[in-house]
């Protein structure tokens, strides 16, 4: 059996495709993505064992002969290899219990008489195991850490690798007994006391979530109301001090009405479709008054978002419910006084896979005053190959494109007029990016991904100890706490919460002297709301996931953003007392530079292969992937 899917336009032009093939049994046999006649073709082929998944195949041209049969196969050495293979095992039960990939890195895993995963080693022989209540549900995840410690015990220091593992969890009951994995550790559900490199996870009556422990001797506590919505959590310090409440209430439709914690205060209200009216962000410390008002189309897009001081996205959306026009403007200004911000207006066109081909950019809140274009070309599997910046009369004034090679990875592009070659391993890493400027990188990995290159330690739990330039230390829950200029012994302290996330960055000099670089503060909603460093203070109101405002502490406006329906990618942003700039973003949802609503370049902006600024500076806190870039750290 055959199928064949393709997305083609009103003049016959295919822009997308994929043939499907089956074997007798309905199994999926190969898969062609894309098409040799733009170069795009991608083939996958999977080989089965009864009704397993044997190994797979993403196949490069030279590992075919002259008729189109493989020549490559599980059994071909990995330095023979240009095709990229994964080959998986299973034990009797059918149970997968080793996947190898491409480059010969192995995972291995092992279960319990249930069927429950009790352990993974990854490629680098770091061993996670996870234990399970008489429900089958996880209490404790024990850390590669944890193993560490065990394997140093004399009894274990001299057994194989995978003996070892053995002796955690056997890969069959009669492979060993009494194995290590459900060991007591120390951590109790019952007595509230955790352990180290183990993370425990305790349920009440009715299943939900009570409590846990991290790694870090933390305990975060919740309760829930009769329909099982969370409507408090507690944290609690290592020595067990109650440190936060957050509160949430729900009406009868389980729809959240408020939420509140230290820093953040929040009320929803909704529609008669429970579809979100507006959020108050009212009674927030340190936060200006933000309301946002929302309204909906008959098929639940939002197309109007607005909040108190009158600035509004207005969206319209075509019968694919896929964005057609967008507008940003001030709606309500007092006679005398100026806009909060210019409008701009864009309009939106997709080719027939719904992929966005055209975007133009306007002046003002219509169709009229066009200022230049945004053009994107795709491949016939739908990957990006050409992306151009234009004015209004077509005139290029950036462009950036992309190639692929065989195995779908991108082995060369162009970045304003700067072209690099890149190089990657079968299982896509990136081996070396060499570039016509001269910015040339280059990197080496082991079996697990961690980085080889010259300096670099990685330890237990794939954790980078050196680079050569820094040394690094970590806490219970890998989260970076130092970082140790190896030249000049300056360190640098980050904190994080009960969440992980970052609250506070420091910088301690030789002598000791330990100063406060940044603090960070989030809402109940763990979105960051709120920057502060010795120099200014930058507090950020949220429309859902996405950030509509920036306030300094006085609580002026600093920056509006505007943004496409995809997640991180910025249509526009409005800094105090400027006029506003279109944002320039490649595949990635990367700022790669700006035009003004002249339809001038007013700048462009590079990257190295993983974020490094290398050209010019974002504009406001973006970048990188749409990313936010942190200038004081």
């Amino acid at each position: 059996q055959t199928t064949y899917e393709a997305y083609v336009e009103a003049d016959g032009t295919v822009v997308q495709e994929k043939r499907s093939f089956f074997d007798s049994a309905g199994r999926l046999i190969e898969e062609i993505t894309g098409s040799d006649e733009d170069n795009s073709k991608l083939v996958r082929k999977l080989f089965y064992d009864g009704n397993l998944l044997d190994w797979e195949i993403i196949v490069h041209p030279d590992s075919l002969d002259g008729s189109g049969n493989l020549l490559e196969s599980p059994a071909t050495p990995v330095a023979e290899r240009k095709s990229s293979i994964t080959d998986y095992v299973y034990d009797v039960a059918g149970r997968l219990i080793s996947q190898i990939d491409a480059e010969g890195g192995v995972v291995d895993f092992r279960y319990d008489a249930q069927g429950n995963r009790i352990a993974l080693r990854d490629p680098a022989g770091n061993i996670t195991t996870w234990l399970y209540d008489f429900l089958d549900r996880p209490i404790e995840e024990r850390a590669p850490l944890f193993w560490d410690a065990i394997r140093q015990q004399p009894q274990y220091a001299s057994l194989s690798a995978d003996a070892f593992l053995d002796q955690i969890a056997p890969a069959t009951s009669s492979a060993g007994a009494n194995p290590l994995y459900d060991d007591p550790s120390g951590a109790s559900c019952g007595a509230k006391t955790g352990a180290a490199h183990v993370r425990l996870t305790c349920y009440d009556a009715e299943g939900n979530e009570s409590f846990t422990l991290d790694r870090n001797g933390r305990r975060r506590e919740y309760e829930y109301d009769h329909a099982a919505n969370l409507v408090r959590e507690q944290w609690f310090d290592d020595l067990g001090t109650l440190i936060r409440t957050t509160a949430y209430d729900y009406d009868a439709a389980g729809n959240m009405l408020t939420s509140h914690d230290p820093d953040s205060t929040y009320v929803f209200t909704y529609d008669v479709l429970n579809q979100l009216k507006s959020v108050d962000n009212e009674g927030s410390p340190g936060i200006p008054h933000v309301i946002l008002t929302y309204g909906y189309d008959g098929h639940g897009n939002v197309i109007s978002v607005t909040d108190n001081f009158g600035v509004s996205v207005e969206s319209v959306y075509n019968s694919r419910n896929l964005l057609d026009k967008r507008t940003w403007r001030d709606t309500l200004v007092p006679t005398g006084e100026t806009s909060d911000i210019e409008p701009l207006h864009f309009a939106f066109h997709y080719n027939a896979a719904g992929r966005p081909e055209q975007v133009l950019r306007y002046r003002g809140t219509d169709d009229t005053n066009l200022v230049g274009k945004v053009v994107r070309d795709y491949d016939r599997t739908g990957r990006s190959t050409d992306i151009t910046f234009t004015n209004a009369v077509d005139q290029a004034l950036a462009d950036y494109g992309f190639g692929y090679n065989a195995l779908g990875s991108m082995d060369h592009d162009t970045r304003a007029g700067i072209e690099a070659t890149y190089v990657h391993d079968l299982t896509g890493q990136l081996l070396s990016a060499t570039r016509t400027n001269g910015n040339d990188e280059f990197f080496s990995y082991d079996l697990n991904g961690n980085r080889t290159l010259p300096g670099y330690v990685t330890g237990p739990g794939n954790r980078l100890k050196s680079d050569g330039v820094y040394a690094y230390e970590y806490d219970g829950e890998g989260n970076r706490i130092a970082r140790t200029e190896i030249a000049s012994g300056e360190i640098t302290h980050y904190e994080y919460d009960h969440r992980n996330l970052l609250v506070r960055v420091s910088e301690q000099g030789p002598g000791g002297n330990e100063v406060e670089i940044a603090a960070y503060t989030y809402d109940a909603l763990n979105r960051r709301i709120m920057i502060k460093t010795a120099e200014d203070t930058t507090v950020t109101v949220h429309d859902r996931d996405q950030a509509w405002v920036d306030f300094n502490d006085a609580g002026e406006v600093e920056a509006r953003y505007l943004y496409d329906d995809e997640i991180d990618m910025l249509l526009a942003i409005a800094e105090a007392e400027q006029q506003p700039i279109f944002v320039n973003v490649d595949l990635l949802g990367s700022v790669v530079g700006y035009i003004s609503v002249d339809g001038a370049l007013a700048a462009t902006v590079a990257y190295d292969v993983f974020g490094g600024l290398t050209h010019g500076e974002p504009v406001g806190r973006f970048g990188y992937a749409g990313r936010e870039r942190d200038r004081s750290t």
